[in-house]
Protein backbone atom coordinates (compact mmCIF):
# COMPACT_ATOMS: atom_id res chain seq x y z
CA UNK A 1 0.00 0.00 0.00
CA UNK A 2 1.28 3.20 -1.07
CA UNK A 3 0.96 6.19 1.39
CA UNK A 4 1.21 10.06 0.15
CA UNK A 5 0.73 11.65 2.98
CA UNK A 6 2.37 12.35 6.60
CA UNK A 7 -1.29 11.31 7.89
CA UNK A 8 -1.33 7.79 6.02
CA UNK A 9 -3.49 6.92 3.66
CA UNK A 10 -3.90 8.20 -0.01
CA UNK A 11 -4.54 11.40 -0.97
CA UNK A 12 -7.88 12.61 -1.66
CA UNK A 13 -9.26 13.57 -4.61
CA UNK A 14 -8.74 17.78 -4.86
CA UNK A 15 -11.70 19.89 -5.85
CA UNK A 16 -13.04 23.93 -5.76
CA UNK A 17 -15.92 25.20 -4.21
CA UNK A 18 -17.60 27.37 -6.61
CA UNK A 19 -20.59 28.86 -4.89
CA UNK A 20 -22.61 28.92 -2.02
CA UNK A 21 -26.47 29.27 -1.62
CA UNK A 22 -27.85 30.53 0.95
CA UNK A 23 -30.76 27.14 1.09
CA UNK A 24 -30.83 24.05 -0.77
CA UNK A 25 -33.95 25.36 -2.31
CA UNK A 26 -32.45 28.90 -3.95
CA UNK A 27 -29.84 25.67 -5.10
CA UNK A 28 -32.55 23.76 -7.11
CA UNK A 29 -33.99 26.82 -8.53
CA UNK A 30 -31.44 27.90 -10.27
CA UNK A 31 -30.23 24.63 -11.18
CA UNK A 32 -33.45 23.69 -13.09
CA UNK A 33 -32.44 26.63 -15.35
CA UNK A 34 -30.76 24.03 -16.98
CA UNK A 35 -28.21 25.54 -19.57
CA UNK A 36 -29.34 28.65 -19.18
CA UNK A 37 -27.56 29.23 -15.92
CA UNK A 38 -24.24 29.33 -16.20
CA UNK A 39 -22.65 30.22 -12.86
CA UNK A 40 -22.07 26.48 -11.62
CA UNK A 41 -20.97 24.09 -14.91
CA UNK A 42 -22.30 20.64 -15.26
CA UNK A 43 -20.04 18.78 -12.45
CA UNK A 44 -18.53 21.38 -10.38
CA UNK A 45 -19.22 21.62 -6.76
CA UNK A 46 -21.56 23.94 -4.50
CA UNK A 47 -21.84 24.52 -0.50
CA UNK A 48 -25.65 25.22 1.34
CA UNK A 49 -24.05 28.12 3.89
CA UNK A 50 -27.27 28.82 5.70
CA UNK A 51 -28.11 31.81 8.07
CA UNK A 52 -28.90 29.81 11.12
CA UNK A 53 -25.38 27.85 11.41
CA UNK A 54 -27.56 25.49 13.68
CA UNK A 55 -29.44 24.26 10.29
CA UNK A 56 -29.11 20.36 9.71
CA UNK A 57 -28.26 21.59 5.76
CA UNK A 58 -25.45 23.76 6.63
CA UNK A 59 -22.12 22.97 5.31
CA UNK A 60 -23.94 20.28 2.47
CA UNK A 61 -22.04 19.79 -0.51
CA UNK A 62 -23.90 19.38 -4.05
CA UNK A 63 -22.15 18.70 -7.45
CA UNK A 64 -24.32 19.53 -10.38
CA UNK A 65 -25.58 16.98 -11.93
CA UNK A 66 -26.86 17.06 -15.69
CA UNK A 67 -30.44 16.07 -15.02
CA UNK A 68 -31.63 19.49 -14.47
CA UNK A 69 -35.67 18.10 -14.71
CA UNK A 70 -35.76 16.18 -11.57
CA UNK A 71 -36.98 17.45 -7.83
CA UNK A 72 -32.94 18.43 -6.70
CA UNK A 73 -32.62 20.11 -10.28
CA UNK A 74 -29.75 17.24 -11.12
CA UNK A 75 -27.99 17.99 -8.05
CA UNK A 76 -25.94 15.41 -6.87
CA UNK A 77 -25.78 15.14 -2.77
CA UNK A 78 -21.19 14.81 -1.76
CA UNK A 79 -21.50 15.08 1.68
CA UNK A 80 -21.24 17.61 4.65
CA UNK A 81 -18.53 19.48 6.37
CA UNK A 82 -20.14 20.81 9.21
CA UNK A 83 -21.01 18.82 11.77
CA UNK A 84 -24.51 18.80 13.90
CA UNK A 85 -24.85 21.53 16.59
CA UNK A 86 -24.02 21.12 20.08
CA UNK A 87 -25.84 21.18 23.01
CA UNK A 88 -24.49 24.72 24.66
CA UNK A 89 -26.46 26.09 27.08
CA UNK A 90 -28.55 29.40 26.71
CA UNK A 91 -28.79 31.03 29.64
CA UNK A 92 -30.51 34.43 30.11
CA UNK A 93 -30.58 37.38 32.58
CA UNK A 94 -31.64 40.55 33.13
CA UNK A 95 -30.74 41.59 36.69
CA UNK A 96 -28.85 40.70 39.49
CA UNK A 97 -31.86 39.71 41.56
CA UNK A 98 -32.85 36.92 39.04
CA UNK A 99 -29.34 35.59 39.39
CA UNK A 100 -29.70 35.39 42.80
CA UNK A 101 -33.18 33.82 42.76
CA UNK A 102 -31.92 31.57 40.61
CA UNK A 103 -28.94 30.53 42.68
CA UNK A 104 -31.51 30.51 45.90
CA UNK A 105 -33.77 27.87 43.65
CA UNK A 106 -30.79 25.81 42.33
CA UNK A 107 -28.95 25.40 45.44
CA UNK A 108 -26.01 27.64 44.96
CA UNK A 109 -26.16 29.63 47.98
CA UNK A 110 -22.65 28.13 49.32
CA UNK A 111 -20.39 30.00 46.77
CA UNK A 112 -22.29 33.14 47.58
CA UNK A 113 -20.23 35.29 50.01
CA UNK A 114 -19.51 38.87 51.22
CA UNK A 115 -16.26 40.75 52.03
CA UNK A 116 -13.10 41.44 49.63
CA UNK A 117 -9.90 40.80 48.77
CA UNK A 118 -6.77 41.75 50.66
CA UNK A 119 -3.28 42.78 48.76
CA UNK A 120 -0.54 41.25 50.74
CA UNK A 121 2.68 41.00 49.48
CA UNK A 122 1.55 42.46 46.08
CA UNK A 123 -0.53 38.93 46.12
CA UNK A 124 -4.43 38.62 46.35
CA UNK A 125 -5.34 36.41 48.84
CA UNK A 126 -7.85 33.47 47.56
CA UNK A 127 -11.58 33.89 47.52
CA UNK A 128 -12.31 31.10 49.93
CA UNK A 129 -10.80 30.40 53.60
CA UNK A 130 -12.13 28.55 56.35
CA UNK A 131 -12.54 30.44 59.60
CA UNK A 132 -9.90 29.17 62.43
CA UNK A 133 -11.70 27.37 64.94
CA UNK A 134 -15.09 27.74 63.89
CA UNK A 135 -14.22 26.04 60.62
CA UNK A 136 -16.93 27.66 58.37
CA UNK A 137 -15.96 28.11 55.22
CA UNK A 138 -16.48 31.81 53.56
CA UNK A 139 -16.00 33.40 50.26
CA UNK A 140 -14.61 36.54 49.30
CA UNK A 141 -15.99 37.38 45.68
CA UNK A 142 -15.09 40.93 45.44
CA UNK A 143 -12.08 43.06 44.51
CA UNK A 144 -11.17 45.87 45.95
Amino acid sequence: MEYNSFYGGRRGASFVIIKSYKSIADMVAAFQQGGAYKVVNYDEYVLIDTENKNDKDNGKIYRRGYEYNNSMGGADYIGQIVGPAGMAPHTEMHTIEEVEQIAERDGFEYRKGSGSYDVQGNNLIPGKYVEPGSGVIHYNDEIS
